[in-house]
């Protein structure tokens, strides 16, 4: 699937694919749940799900699986480009809310475009990409890269 296309004044769309093993179960439920709350973030963007065997032929902006998937998604090496956001809970409205809408409005702002955190790779707790609290993404801000405070 291509991505979605930007003019000068409008924000891209990001595509954001859910994934979990089969791609029916946790992926579409988490995506339902996404759906709403990007809705009342009025972000805009293209939702996808799918099974964690399709990876290799995902044209993504953004990838978003349940944390115990995270072995299997780092396994198969997702495109370094594509932002991975790893929650606990995928119907957790709050934490889709805590961990997604900030990738997705960095993104739609124009904060992601040309910048990767390289150094993320060795971030403990993370995948591909530089990690948000409890969240790997390979493109963030610096101010987003760094554990909440107690």
């Amino acid at each position: 699937m291509a991505r979605s296309a930007r003019t000068a004044d409008t924000p891209r769309k990001p595509d954001i694919y859910f994934v979990c093993g089969a791609g029916l179960g946790s992926s579409l439920a988490c995506q339902m749940e996404a759906e709403e709350v990007l809705r009342q973030a009025d972000l805009p963007a293209s939702l996808h799900h799918d099974g964690i065997s399709a990876l290799p032929g995902i044209q993504a902006d953004i990838i978003v699986s349940a944390e115990n998937f995270r072995p299997m998604i780092d396994k198969h090496g997702p495109d370094p480009s594509i932002t991975l956001v790893f929650l606990h809970n995928v119907v957790d409205k709050e934490e889709i809310r805590d961990r997604l809408v900030p990738v997705v409005t960095a993104f739609v702002t124009g904060l992601r475009d040309g910048h990767r955190d390289q150094d993320a790779r060795t971030s403990p707790g993370s995948g591909p990409g530089a990690a948000l609290p409890e969240t790997s993404t390979s493109a963030t801000s610096p101010s987003m890269t760094q554990e909440p405070q107690p």
